[in-house]
């Protein structure tokens, strides 16, 4: 407590406060605690007296509060001897500056006296218990202390000990630890053991040799630490050092040593150690054997009968071993293409002798082939087959819009050794055509390159079904309509509707355009894309067929979606949507009129589309993409390719443009086939039309 009064001074009115008063006869005797105060009065009421101080302890020139009654201008209060002045606030409250030291005694006296230097009351105060500013962990448990605001608190200190660990043999010889005698003894000798080492003994004795064990190395013997007479590069393993010592073990200089069943030394596990003179032979059987790397590292296996160039990736060679390896890389251009309700699925040709597709719904596909195992499509575990077979495309229908399709696509030769995989996902999209009216309809994907959004377009040429266009297979198509009717027609089917515009039909036609199945070659630009009825076998337009499969109905060819046929009158989206008579059968309207500033040439005869040029207003991206808006494009394509031929007619005369191709037109049709030599009243027998809307 006395380091604490250096530190603090100590106002404390927490035991008896004693006052005597010169204004009043008698005394009176002063009960307070930091809560509470209780006051036995035995003088008037005027008498002025100090009821409570806060803090209990505060540092020199901090502030204390002051707490009484008939507190007046000028009293001060006398400390050690020390008068010090009091500032009152009012008749009950009054403050001072904590005094510069203090008492060195609990005990503690003051007098309050008035503004005339009378004494007023003295006071004695006492504290039981001591007062203590620090954290309570600083002291021991059940050490009482007042803190600095008066609460009496309790030390948390555990200052014990548990003597149930303090054991005879841990204790010096001779010495007490909480009443346990000590049995452990002092060394007597270098290498004494189960004792103290003191003085000059140490714990172990001095080594004798070089290498020595249990011993310690004294300057006055310099033994090595370790023997080092034998230690050569040869014993040690390649890449470390010991005592300066770099291994070179197993090198040329030291090799392995060489281990035969029939040789009179036996390997640790019976097999012959690989020589790479046999390295091949037993790599490719089932024989086990042992071998080192070049760290010396040692390992043990067996062959495998499997190890074959066809079980081998492609382009891969075994160090030191014939056996370069044939297996197939994944196919390549694996794409799959969100569709409505469906996705379409596409891959370039791999050189096998066909293709295996597995897939899974929401998960990744975790079936791998067996080599030498044959497939058909079906469940394997939660994953399924879809596809076994050499086509290099398939519509995946029936799926759950708004779900993820993960794919696994395999390639396979003729003993059935698989590929590396290639992986495609895609997200299932609702059909946003499947609530129209007026027939069958097929969802398109917008293209920025022209200006479209999503749209819905007639699957078939529009038939005239009780004076309205209807998207049938079953009648022929809607004929000696002119523009001006085709796009009113088309308006009748309600406000989402209209005659298809030129930048919608330019975004179907290079959809599909760079679909590889529309091509004879099964890759896009290899070969020519179909155009449909155009040979004139039959010299009419044809109603269509409402199996996709029966692709050339009515011409007379053979063909599905899967075989080639220029005749074919199906086009197949890259969503795997599939539309009839793009590029013939009759030529159809878009309601596209531009008289003036025509693509060039402006003549009276078609002209292949290398020979068209830019006009002021119809440019030729308008009618036919280029390699500069469309990178599978090439700009030397003509009616080779199948695309069709552009005509013009006279500038400022006709302009209203139709495309596609009639039944008779030959090598002039096709998808990009286009026609503006004909105005907006003209109608003919081989020109029809086909409705769209934006739902």
């Amino acid at each position: 407590m006395g380091h604490l009064s250096q530190m603090f001074t100590i106002i404390v009115l927490k035991a008896l406060i004693f006052a005597l008063l010169s204004s009043c006869d008698g005394y009176f005797e002063l009960k307070t605690s930091p809560i509470e105060t209780e006051i036995r009065r035995e003088c008037g009421e005027q008498c002025p007296n100090i009821t409570k101080v806060f803090p209990l302890a505060a540092k020199p020139g901090e502030v204390l509060s002051l707490s009484g009654k008939n507190f007046t201008e000028g009293m001060s209060v006398e400390i050690s001897a020390k008068e010090y002045p009091i500032t009152v606030l009012s008749s009950t409250e009054a403050t001072m500056i904590t005094p510069e030291g203090g008492p060195q005694e609990i005990m503690m006296a003051a007098k309050l006296r008035e503004y005339r230097g009378n004494d007023i009351s003295f006071f004695r105060l006492a504290l039981d218990y001591p007062l203590f500013t620090a954290e309570a962990s600083k002291l021991c448990r059940g050490e009482k202390f007042y803190t600095a605001k008066g609460e009496l608190t309790e030390g948390t200190k555990n200052c014990t000990i548990d003597s149930s660990d303090i054991k005879p043999e841990s204790i010096i010889e001779g010495v007490k630890i909480a009443g346990v005698e000590g049995k452990l003894p002092l060394c007597a000798s270098n290498g004494s053991q189960n004792c103290v080492a003191t003085g000059n003994y140490y714990a172990a004795a001095v080594c004798g040799a070089n290498g020595a064990d249990a011993c310690y190395l004294s300057p006055e013997k310099p033994y090595d630490a370790a023997d080092l007479t034998n230690l050569r590069t040869d014993h040690v393993k390649r890449g470390i050092t010991i005592a300066g010592i770099t291994g070179n073990f197993p090198s040329s200089a030291a090799p392995l040593p060489r281990y035969s069943d029939s040789g009179g030394s036996t390997s640790t596990t019976g097999a012959d150690v690989v020589d790479l003179t046999l390295f091949s032979t037993q790599l490719t059987t089932d024989a086990p054997f042992e071998f080192w790397d070049s760290n010396g590292q040692r390992y043990t296996g067996s062959g495998d009968s499997d190890i074959i160039a066809s079980n081998v990736r492609g382009g891969i060679s075994f160090e030191n071993l014939s056996i370069t390896g044939a297996i197939m890389a994944p196919p390549t251009g694996f794409q799959a293409h969100e569709g409505p309700l469906q996705v379409y699925l596409t891959w370039e040709d791999a050189g096998g002798s066909g293709y295996l597709l597995v897939f899974r719904q929401s998960a990744q596909v975790s079936f791998a082939p067996v080599a030498g195992t044959s497939y058909a499509t079906g469940m394997q575990g939660s994953d399924e087959i879809i596809y076994v077979g050499v086509n290099r495309s398939i519509t995946h229908e029936g799926l759950t819009a708004g779900l993820p399709y993960y794919y696994a696509l395999y390639a396979y030769d003729v003993s059935n050794h698989y590929s590396l995989k290639a992986t495609a996902v895609a997200l299932a999209v609702a059909d946003p055509c499947s609530s129209l009216g007026s027939g069958a309809w097929v969802s398109v994907q917008g293209d920025g390159d022209y200006g479209t959004y999503d749209f819905c377009v007639m699957k078939y040429e529009a038939k005239n079904v009780a004076s309205s266009p209807e998207s049938n297979a079953a009648d022929t198509p809607w004929v000696s309509i002119t523009q001006t009717n085709a796009i009113s027609e088309c308006d009748s089917l309600g406000a989402t509707y209209d005659l298809i515009s030129n930048p919608q039909w330019m975004t179907i036609a290079a959809n599909l355009a760079n679909v590889a199945d529309n091509w004879s070659g099964a890759s896009v630009g290899s070969g020519s894309l179909n155009r449909g009825h155009t040979d004139s076998t039959p010299l009419n337009a044809l109603a269509a067929d409402p199996d996709d499969q029966n692709a050339c109905s009515g011409t007379g060819q053979t063909c599905n979606l899967t075989t080639w046929d220029i005749e074919r009158r199906t086009h197949k989206l890259s969503s795997g949507e599939v539309m009839w008579d793009l590029g013939g059968n009759v030529d159809e309207w878009t309601n596209y009129y531009q008289p003036s500033g025509k693509a060039t040439p402006v003549t009276y005869s078609w002209w292949e589309y290398p020979s068209v040029g830019d006009g002021a207003t119809t440019t030729k991206n308008m009618l036919v993409p280029t390699q500069s808006v469309k990178s599978y494009w090439g700009d030397s394509w003509d009616s080779t390719q199948g695309i069709g031929q552009y005509l013009g007619g006279a500038n400022g005369s006709a302009g209203s443009l139709y495309r596609g191709g009639a039944f008779y037109r030959g090598s002039l049709a096709g998808v990009f086939s286009a026609d503006l030599n004909s105005p907006p009243a003209w109608s003919g027998t081989t020109v029809g039309l086909r409705c769209t809307s934006i739902p």
